[in-house]
């Protein structure tokens, strides 16, 4: 007699869980709905910006959507060690194949003065090997600091640099300024590890300079190098010879790494740096030779009308033919004469006029499709000159990106350019205007250009 009142219990459970599962399907529908309102918005602006050459990067999510697939980066970098990425029919800039830069063309004029033969005391005044070992402050004796026996010797006792180990300090190099002495070494850490230091000494205390990379990490050189310092207390030049080579400068309390200018094709191997300079402030201009005469080594940096260094160029090209060796010197009038000496051993002297730089009316620097060894690859819906390693204060330059070689489009370094529609080729073009100024030059050492890949 219970059978029918249980079998109407059994169809009432069944007919609300019907309307359960009715109202879940209608929920989850509602929500499919809801998101899709959300995205329909992001897919009309898109169409908007189709008659356009460039979308801005704050429409990636929105390129998400036109393509349905997730983009991936790719890398370019050239560091102008060769020229198989470049278009050399519409590069007219010129390359230093040893700085690995590009710059306006350097105008440096060889004067020939005599024969050491005939000029015997003036050469005399251009030393050939680097004899100076007592560094006076102001030229007054009673104030020395002199290197003897490879130890630094103050008021006639041994200078005990702030370091734990002063057996593992070698190549000691010494500079007097107004009123203090900026002394370098290197620290023997292993027999592969070698560690640049540099001081300040006022006779009393010491104060290090520290010297790091661009990141802020402490420097050290697989290579046994020899250092030197040039310049005035406010700005100073600081070099690492090696196989590869190390340079900072130093304004103030300021310091920046400058290696990018002084790498292993300038250093050739390694050689004794000695920096003379002319002028000051902004418009200084640092010469470097190897005072040791092992090899010809003329190297320039400048500074484009800033507190720093923003060029460097190898000039080794430019001395007279047959220069076996080359040493330099500045005078007060701002004059550079040369003391070369020939493949024969004879010595003679030269004038070095530096007239700057010679610039086209119009200069730049074109690359080829960088994608012509990955076409097989997915197409690129973007790009940005990522980066630019170099200098061109004052000078007036445009980068600019093509998807075809002839049609281009205007960026600014680290805009992303996001394309119209999917392309498969990509090339750069950097653009530099002349200034009034012959001396100033752009240097570009590196670029990197990123993109986007369906």
């Amino acid at each position: 007699m219970f059978l029918p009142l249980i079998d109407m219990e059994h169809k009432k459970r069944k007919y609300n869980l019907f309307w359960l599962i009715f109202i879940i399907f209608i929920g989850i529908l509602l929500v499919i709905w809801f998101a899709f309102q959300q995205l329909a918005p992001q897919a009309i602006v898109v169409q908007e910006n189709t008659n356009k050459n460039s979308i801005n990067i704050t429409d990636k999510q929105k390129l998400s959507v036109i393509h349905h697939e997730p983009e991936y980066l790719s890398s370019f970098s050239d560091l102008f060690s060769g020229t198989a990425w470049l278009d050399l029919e519409q590069t007219n800039l010129t390359r230093d194949q040893v700085g690995m830069v590009f710059t306006f063309k350097p105008n440096i004029e060889w004067q020939f003065l005599g024969d050491c033969s005939i000029m015997e005391s003036r050469c005399q005044e251009i030393n050939v090997q680097p004899t100076k070992q007592q560094f006076c402050l102001n030229n007054k004796a009673q104030n020395c600091l002199e290197i003897k026996n490879k130890q630094l010797i103050y008021q006639q006792r041994p200078l005990i640099l702030p370091i734990s180990d002063q057996e593992r300090l070698v190549n000691l190099t010494v500079e007097s300024f107004a009123d203090r002495w900026l002394i370098a070494a290197v620290q023997k850490i292993t027999e592969e590890q070698y560690q640049p230091k540099v001081w300040w000494f006022d006779g009393y205390d010491f104060k290090e300079i520290k010297l790091l990379d661009d990141v802020g990490k402490t420097v050290v050189s697989k290579y046994l190098g020899q250092m030197a310092i040039g310049g005035r207390t406010d700005s100073i030049l600081i070099l690492y010879s090696a196989d590869d080579g190390l340079a900072w400068q130093v304004n103030g309390s300021e310091v920046r790494e400058l290696s990018h200018f002084f790498g292993l094709r300038v250093n050739g191997g390694g050689f004794a740096p000695k920096i003379v300079y002319l002028g000051q402030g902004q418009d200084t201009v640092w010469y470097v030779f190897d005072q040791a005469g092992q090899q010809a080594r003329l190297i320039k940096f400048w500074h484009n009308g800033t507190s720093w260094i923003e060029g460097g160029v190898d000039l080794t090209a430019s001395l007279p033919s047959d220069s076996q060796a080359v040493y330099l010197t500045a005078d007060s009038n701002n004059n550079l004469t040369a003391k070369i000496i020939a493949g024969t051993g004879q010595a003679s002297l030269w004038l070095m006029l530096d007239h700057g730089f010679i610039a086209p009316s119009s200069s730049q620097v074109t690359s080829v499709n960088l994608t012509v060894y990955d076409r097989v690859k997915p197409q690129i819906v973007g790009a940005v000159v990522a980066g630019a390693v170099g200098g061109w204060s004052g000078l007036a330059n445009q980068w600019s990106l093509s998807t075809d070689g002839d049609n281009w489009q205007s960026v600014q370094l680290g805009q992303r350019l996001n394309f119209q529609q999917p392309v498969s080729q990509l090339w750069w073009r950097w653009q530099v205007q002349p200034n009034a100024n012959a001396y100033l030059s752009p240097c570009l050492k590196m670029i990197t250009i990123n993109y986007y890949r369906l």
